[in-house]
Formats: structure tokens, C-alpha cells, sequence
């Protein structure tokens, strides 16, 4: 069964079947779903797998059940992670080499369990190792990007928590690609993304728990305390807020005695400042839309946009023009996983942005609760939103807003000299 990448975004009932169309790059189907089965041909050479354009010769006797649920799991990769066909072609075919190797070297039943698994990995390392160190036939870079590949695969199928469980112990084939002191790109842009779907996530959790101020959230490893205050809502690690009556390491509110300790004012004073701090709080925490409320809200708002635009790969434009029913038809819908916007750019033609079907669907749900518990029954168009200035009601999100977002977040989790990545890095 011959599917284009528009297809995958449908529900694909037989992932051992499918031959996936990438006409910018391969002039036949490549046959994802032949990896299903442990006995198929196996060409000795790319050549002939470019000239062959039916589907690979399998044994359907060979179809191990265990692999159909990991061929969807790439399927679904490659719709949610890769946007070019130039990457996709060369992802999938990595992927073939590696179980070829298994399939080959008695290790049909790699994904059968971890115990499995865990022994073909530590074969597949060993042969690595061979290659890099006697034979010579591979370099450094090409077999730390093969291991990365087979570690992929592993957490697809049996899940993130096994998988470190599966290779644990056992060597990282590493190499020097940076300076010594430099930060690769990679390792910003990840670290990036995990403070984007921190404050995405657990902080409009914490909204809509209507959690008591102050209240402490780890942000990308990062002690957060998040404060009853519109100017310094937030005290971080990096960038720690001085607060004479919080202790924002803990988020708990100290006393009379201490603030005097710590601060060698008088216990007068000190009283007083308890006070303000108690007036503070009691109208912060009594209204789960208060304007500090809303402030954050309209922060973690803004970081759910981010990560769609790293989903989508749609410009932050583009995203703004996404329509509120699309996405809630998208959630409803389990064969429709597209978004859609006018690409100005293009001579107005309207254009489909795939979020994928399981993280991207999972978080636009997320975020559709959130945005319902933000909007209060207020109406908007577009599916991403913010706030009006005064934070009292909510319009469509600015085109804008990622310049917003970094000059909110940069100071509290990054670097001075970092800059935002404004476009996706998935799958380049």
C-alpha cells in the first residue's frame, strides 16, 4: 500500500504495509512496513534498492507482531518531527540499515522484550566498535549517529523509562565535535524546548489548580518561585529575586524574627512588611484571575505557541492565522491532524501544517483546556490567544509574540548572549 506523507496523518491500520511515496528523493516507495518482517530480501546493495519498485519480498510467515506497533511509531516520527523529504528519506533508511544488521546477525527478536533487546544492543555496540577499531570501515561521527539511531528506536518501542533501563552501562560511542567550554547548538535549542514546555505545561497546571502564592515549579531543573507580583513574577536560580518577606528558595513566607535576621531591619518594620505581604496574597489567592494570574497565564500561553511553531514548522505569522474550530475539530477528529493557514507569501494559498498524531495531538488538548480555563467563556477566532492590554480580556495572539516571550524568559533561564530559535530544528 503506497502512502504519501498527507496520507500518514490519517489513521494507518496496516503499518506492516506501508510503502512510503517521497518523490523529491526516491523515484519508488520505500518500504517502511517490509521491516515488520524479520525474512525479506535484503539487497546487498543501494542500487538495487532504488531500481526495485515493488514491495520487498517478505516471508508473511516472518511478521513479528512486536514490530508492527514500532513501524507506526516511526510513521508517526517522521509525520511530527520531519518536514523535508531530503531528511526523511535518509532517516528511514538508517533505520533499515540498523534492523537489516539485526535481522541478519540472529537477533529477529531485538524488540520481542528488554532482556532481548538490551543483548542485541550490546552485540550491535560491539560490532560498532569492531568497524571504528580494527577494520577502520566506519568513522567517530557515523557510529555515535548510529547508536543515536538504534537508542531511538529502543525508546520508541518499549517507552523512555526502559529504554534507560535497556542501555544503561553500556558504552556511549562519543566524539569531539565541539570546543572544549562551547555549548553545541543541539543542546540550546533541547534545553530551550524543555523551558518552553515547562512553563507550558506545569505552570498552567498550576493556574488552573489555582495554586496559593507563592509557589515553587522546577523549570527545566531550574528552582522557580513565582511570585504575587506583576513586576518580578518569577525568581529563578539564574536570576533570583529579593523578596524581604519570601524566602524564594523555598517559597515560604517568612517571619518577623527572620526578615529582621536577614535583613537587619527593625521588627517594626518588619511587621509591617508581613502585612503588605498578607494584603498582597489574599487578593492574589482568592482570585484564580487576578491580574498576576493573568499575567502568567499569558506567559504560558505564549510558550505553548513556541512549541507548536517547533511542531508545525509554521512562522509565527502563520500560526497566528490558525483557526480555533480547526484545532478543536482536530481533537475530535482522529483522522484529521492538519492545521491550516494563508501563507501570505505564497500568493494566498492556503497551506497544511501536521501536528502529528500522539505528542502533538496530546499537547493542542492540553492547550485547549488551558485556553478554555484562560478565555472564560470569551470568544476568539484564532486558536492561539493572549491578552489585551490591562489583562482583563483576550485577543488573538501577536505575530510578535516571540519577541515577547524572550524578553520575559531570556533573563530567567538563559544565557545573555543566547537568542531564541525562531524556526523548528526538527528534522534538519
Amino acid at each position: 500500500m503506497i502512502y504519501t506523507l498527507e496520507d500518514l496523518c490519517e489513521e494507518v491500520t496496516h503499518p506492516e504495509l506501508v510503502r512510503l511515496s517521497l518523490p523529491e528523493v526516491a523515484m519508488v516507495p520505500f518500504d517502511i512496513g517490509a521491516l515488520a518482517y524479520s525474512v525479506r530480501d535484503i539487497p546487498v546493495s543501494r542500487k538495487k534498492i532504488r531500481a526495485t519498485s515493488d514491495a520487498t519480498p517478505v516471508d508473511e510467515k516472518s511478521l513479528r507482531q512486536e514490530r508492527i506497533g514500532l513501524v507506526e511509531a516511526i510513521l508517526d516520527v517522521v509525520v511530527k518531527d520531519y518536514k523535508r523529504q531530503s531528511s526523511i528519506y535518509p532517516f528511514l533508511g538508517t533505520i533499515r540499515l540498523v534492523i537489516d544488521w539485526f535481522d541478519l546477525n540472529n537477533h529477529q527478536d531485538v524488540f520481542l522484550n528488554p532482556d532481548l533487546c538490551r543483548r542485541a544492543y550490546l552485540d550491535y555496540i560491539a560490532a560498532l566498535e569492531h568497524k571504528l577499531h580494527v577494520t577502520r570501515e566506519l568513522g567517530k561521527i557515523r557510529c555515535s549517529f548510529l547508536q543515536s539511531i538504534v537508542k531511538r528506536l529502543i525508546e520508541l518501542k518499549f517507552g523512555k523509562e526502559a529504554a534507560l533501563s535497556i542501555i544503561g552501562g553500556i558504552k556511549t560511542l562519543r566524539f569531539d565535535r565541539f570546543i572544549e567550554g562551547e555549548i553545541p547548538e543541539e543542546m540550546r535549542i533541547r534545553n530551550q524546548i524543555t523551558v518552553l514546555l515547562d512553563l507550558a505545561q506545569k505552570l498552567s497546571a498550576a493556574l488552573m489548580e489555582v495554586r496559593p502564592f507563592p509557589f515553587v515549579l522546577d523549570i527545566a531543573g531550574q528552582h522557580s518561585c513565582f511570585l504575587p507580583y506583576v513586576n518580578g513574577m518569577i525568581s529563578t536560580e539564574r536570576n533570583p529575586k529579593v523578596i524581604s518577606s519570601i524566602d524564594t528558595s523555598s517559597g515560604s513566607i517568612l517571619n518577623a524574627e527572620e526578615i529582621v535576621r536577614k535583613h537587619g531591619i527593625d521588627k517594626s518594620d518588619a511587621l509591617n512588611r508581613l502585612k503588605g505581604l498578607r494584603k498582597t496574597l489574599k487578593s492574589a489567592n482568592s482570585n484564580p484571575h487576578c491580574r498576576v494570574r493573568n499575567a502568567l497565564a499569558s506567559l504560558a500561553l505564549q510558550a505553548y505557541a513556541n512549541i507548536f511553531i517547533y511542531i508545525t514548522a509554521a512562522s509565527a505569522g502563520e500560526l497566528c492565522q490558525f483557526d480555533f474550530d480547526d484545532g478543536v475539530l482536530i481533537t475530535e477528529d482522529t483522522l484529521r491532524k492538519q492545521l491550516k493557514a494563508i501563507k501570505l507569501r505564497a500568493n494566498g494559498r492556503v497551506t497544511k501544517y501536521t501536528i502529528g498524531r500522539k505528542t502533538g495531538l496530546r499537547l493542542l488538548r492540553e492547550y485547549l483546556k488551558f485556553r478554555k480555563w484562560v478565555a472564560r467563556g470569551e470568544e476568539c477566532d484564532q486558536l492561539f490567544i493572549s491578552f489585551r492590554a490591562g489583562l482583563r480580556s483576550i485577543t488573538g495572539l501577536s505575530k510578535r509574540f516571540q519577541w515577547t516571550l524572550w524578553t520575559r524568559i531570556r533573563d530567567l533561564y538563559f544565557d545573555a548572549s543566547a537568542e531564541i530559535y525562531r524556526q523548528s530544528f526538527l528534522g534538519k
